[in-house]
């Protein structure tokens, strides 16, 4: 399961790292931390399952845009009744959201 709460980026001691909003700073809210190997080179920890949720949010902005785009304005009023290029859009938008979601958990 991904880090839940709100992300933040925030500067400590010259590396960016990435925590929840609630507890920036603590070993147990890190989502992305920087350190260095054994070997003496930069790396970063960062659990798997944050990892996939990282690699996926372009394809869910994405779909929050499509989202967006067939929702707002012209394509559905409130009250209207629904018709067959309504129930196309949302299963475009359904699919498109169902491919986000597959790629953030794995």
């Amino acid at each position: 399961m991904h880090t839940k709460g709100e992300w933040i980026w925030y500067n400590g001691c010259s590396w960016w790292r990435l925590g929840t909003k609630d507890g920036a700073g603590t070993r147990d809210t890190l989502i992305v931390c920087p350190t260095i190997d054994s070997d003496g080179h930069p790396n970063l920890n960062v659990s798997e399952e944050d990892k996939q949720l990282i690699s996926a949010s372009p394809d869910m902005y994405e779909a929050l845009k499509e989202y967006k785009k067939y929702t707002g304005g012209e394509n559905f009023k409130l009250g209207e009744t629904i018709n067959i290029q309504h129930i196309e859009i949302l299963m475009r938008l359904s699919e498109i959201a169902k491919q986000a979601i597959k790629k953030a958990e794995g």
